[in-house]
């Protein structure tokens, strides 16, 4: 009897493998999206925002260092996802890592959100001035370039800011993949077990990174359409108030939940 029923699931496992066997890229996709959207992938949302703000001030390339940064989140997430680095996320400075890191950015999502939300009540306050702002958009309106600096100094600061982007992609993917992971990664991981599927699976783990950031890639294409364009910018400045009360609770909201949730439930 002990046998039989030992046999019977045997079948049944080796049924279920046939049958996870082709089940193509869309529950890797899907997985990848809802992954996505949970408080860890939304750090690289927070993250960027950050980050643009202070790409913008300086008046760099937005489009390449944010390229530099969604990849660098992509490979991440993907490299963590499938393994790669399971023996750095078992050891105790990766549990070091995540309270520090989400310590820092809990805390500056808090301060960006105060700071904008004390800015949204004096521009309502002053009538729409925006002299006494504390974070200034004047890069909305004026998109000239900055004073050209001396050729080496300019070269360095570029090449330090491209390396800054890269590494400050690797850490927010550090950071999200604190949180679980759909039940469809886990599938994910037989793929890998076929004769002749080792490369289709490395496939779904690319088209999970992909649909990881998918919320980020459809954010910076937005901001590089808007920063393309004169008429949006000034429409968006006009409309500054309303800008900074959107801002100031997405990055309140973010950290009040982030404590709420990790430094609560996770301990």
């Amino acid at each position: 009897m002990i046998l039989k029923n030992k046999k019977n699931k045997e079948r049944s496992y080796l049924s279920s493998l046939k049958n996870y066997a082709g089940f193509g890229f869309l529950p890797a996709i899907r997985a990848g999206f809802i992954d996505g959207l949970n408080l860890g992938g939304l750090t690289a949302i927070i993250v960027f925002l950050m980050f643009a703000y202070f790409i913008l001030r300086r008046k760099l390339n937005l489009a390449l260092y944010s390229f530099y940064f969604i990849f660098s989140v992509i490979a991440s997430i993907t490299l963590i996802t499938l393994g790669t680095v399971d023996s750095f996320l078992l050891h105790s400075s990766y549990d070091i890592i995540l309270e520090v890191g989400y310590f820092i950015v809990i805390m500056a999502s808090l301060i960006f959100g105060c700071v904008f939300f004390l800015d949204w009540l004096r521009l309502r306050k002053n009538e729409g001035k925006v002299e006494r702002l504390k974070v200034s958009f004047d890069f909305l309106v004026d998109q000239t370039k900055l004073p050209p600096k001396r050729e080496f100094k300019q070269s360095i600061f570029v090449f330090g800011a491209g390396i800054f982007s890269i590494c400050l992609g690797t850490l927010t993917a550090i950071l999200s993949s604190r949180w679980p992971c759909s039940r469809h990664v886990y599938n994910m991981y037989w793929e890998l077990t076929f004769p002749g599927k080792y490369w289709q699976g490395i496939g779904f783990f690319i088209a999970y990174g992909l649909a990881y950031c998918f919320p980020l890639i459809i954010l910076v294409t937005l901001f590089l359409i808007f920063m393309n364009s004169k008429k949006m910018m000034r429409e968006i400045y006009s409309s500054l108030s309303l800008l900074q009360i959107i801002i100031s609770a997405v990055f309140l909201g973010y950290s009040l939940s982030l404590l709420s949730i990790y430094y609560i439930n996770f301990q």
